[in-house]
């Protein structure tokens, strides 16, 4: 083992490694500080490294607190094993990509005591369930529906906590809406705001999303609870009464335009009908004898154009057996 396996194991973890992981793999602290010198490496936070080489990361930093809170155990041993510290709070949500908040700290659940040296780092003591536990971008992360309970139940915004839903349905992520429900009703009194507002900030965006991308995911319904699927229908049921409120008032205008009536006498239309077929069974037989006369003329005109002196001589013999007639009728009549 070396340094060559310090490289294979900072690939499985985004380009990161521990100075305790180091040891396991037969490095020592010596070579360590030596490759921060020559530049091979980057030192993110006490005891956490990062390969010069590695790709850039948005997460860097995140998956360093991460990976500082069980230096020895690799990524890969942590989620196989589900152990470890849990990433929570404004850092799960930065890890989802979801919402419009600003980490000032990264807060984990640990299932045991931990403490950090670092300001940056809080550790909760918080036991989890195995549901509420996802893998995200090579960590453990609380699952949407934890992320979204604890800011409720922490009082952020719920602006704030909208857009998260709404992010958070709109990437395809579950939810157990049955908790984000009992959640909403135990935190509507330190809210302010009645129950029944809550599930209209909540719900309404997140089912505009939600209807959007049904075709593509039917089993997206499920998870909305009772109480909610009648909010849902009486919602809906609202606007579609002022949709077309709406629609009726936009429409009357035109609704009480005067338009002239056309009267159309349906038989009167047959008849004139039938006529024209008559004109056209009746013409063409008339139009086909045109045809054919008119062919003939063109053919007797060709033959005369083909052959002038017999023509002309024709012509001169029946002028001059006109005249010699016309004499004798003369001299008869003399």
């Amino acid at each position: 083992m070396g340094w060559i396996d310090i490289e294979k194991l900072a690939g499985e973890q985004h380009g990161l490694f521990t100075s305790a992981q180091a040891v396991n793999l037969g490095v020592n602290r010596a070579m360590i500080t030596r490759k921060k010198q020559q530049g091979a490496i980057e030192q993110i936070r006490y005891g956490v490294y990062a390969l010069a080489s590695a790709p850039s990361d948005p997460h860097q930093e995140i998956r360093a607190a991460w990976l500082s809170l069980e230096p020895s155990q690799t990524a890969v041993q942590r989620i196989m094993n589900h152990e470890g510290p849990i990433l929570c709070g404004t850092a799960a949500a930065e890890i989802y990509e979801v919402g419009v908040f600003y980490t000032e700290r990264y807060d984990f659940y640990s299932s045991t005591r931990k403490q950090s040296r670092d300001k940056h780092i809080r550790v909760r003591l918080r036991n989890l369930e195995k549901e509420d536990v996802e893998t995200v971008d090579g960590m453990l992360v609380v699952s949407p529906t934890v992320l979204v309970c604890d800011f409720l139940e922490e009082y952020y915004d719920l602006n704030d906590v909208t857009t998260l839903i709404r992010d958070l349905v709109d990437s395809r992520r579950k939810i157990s809406w049955n908790r984000v429900e009992e959640t909403a009703q135990k935190v509507s009194e330190g809210y302010g705001i009645p129950t029944e507002e809550i599930f209209e900030q909540l719900f309404a965006p997140a089912l505009e999303v939600s209807s959007a991308i049904k075709s593509t995911d039917p089993n997206n319904e499920q998870y909305l609870p009772k109480e909610v699927n009648k909010y849902i229908v009486e919602n809906w049921s609202q606007s579609m009464q002022e949709l077309n409120r709406s629609l009726r008032e936009s429409l009357k205008p035109i609704l009480q335009m005067h338009i002239p009536k056309i009267n159309v006498d349906i038989p009167v239309v047959v008849e004139m009908r039938k006529s024209l077929d008559n004109f056209h069974k009746n013409i063409y037989p008339q139009l086909s004898e045109i045809s054919k006369k008119n062919k003939e003329i063109q053919d007797n005109m060709y033959s005369t154009l083909s052959h002038p002196r017999e023509v002309t001589e024709n012509n001169t013999l029946s002028i001059s057996n006109s005249i010699n007639n016309n004499s004798s009728r003369e001299n008869f009549e003399i």
